[in-house]
């Protein structure tokens, strides 16, 4: 996974989770959000999802990947 896969790969989908992004680039979350800050700082990539409040179910959530969502932003 690159800088540059990430970019062509957001731009060309618009909007995906990181869970998305993860599993298109057999990476982990953690790997992900990385580079997702690097464009972020640049303001290429913006959040439009956040995290989802956490029950304390007890259940496995894979921490939020699910729900982390961004997109890619036009010049």
């Amino acid at each position: 996974m690159t800088l540059l896969g990430l970019k062509t790969y957001l731009s060309q989908r618009n909007r995906a989770s990181v869970a998305e992004i993860a599993t298109h680039f057999d990476a982990s979350p953690a790997v992900v959000r990385d580079l997702v800050g690097h464009w972020q700082t640049r303001h290429r990539i913006r959040a439009v999802g956040g995290k989802s409040a956490c029950g304390g179910c007890g259940s496995s959530c894979r921490d939020g990947a699910e729900d982390e969502v961004y997109e890619w932003v036009q010049s």
